[in-house]
């Protein structure tokens, strides 16, 4: 992961990493460090403005929380 990714974010992706072997759901792939950073900003965005979002926007944001396995 590159030093420019901030402590927050770091520290999701390294549980991400602790947890996925036991908890991804069966076919998937292991997200490299890039591509966790994009999905986990993309989340970041509706979590702020979560009491706001759109049906559409609910689904992506539980579908996005399912694959950073973020509870």
């Amino acid at each position: 992961m590159s030093s420019f990714v901030d402590p927050a974010t770091h520290a999701r992706f390294l549980v991400y990493l602790e947890t996925w072997p036991y908890f991804r759901d069966p076919g998937t792939t292991k997200l490299k460090s890039a591509e966790f950073v994009l999905l986990d900003r993309e989340l970041q965005g509706l979590e702020a403005r979560v009491g706001q979002l759109s049906p559409e926007e609910r689904a992506r944001r539980q579908e996005l929380r399912r694959t950073l396995m973020i509870e």
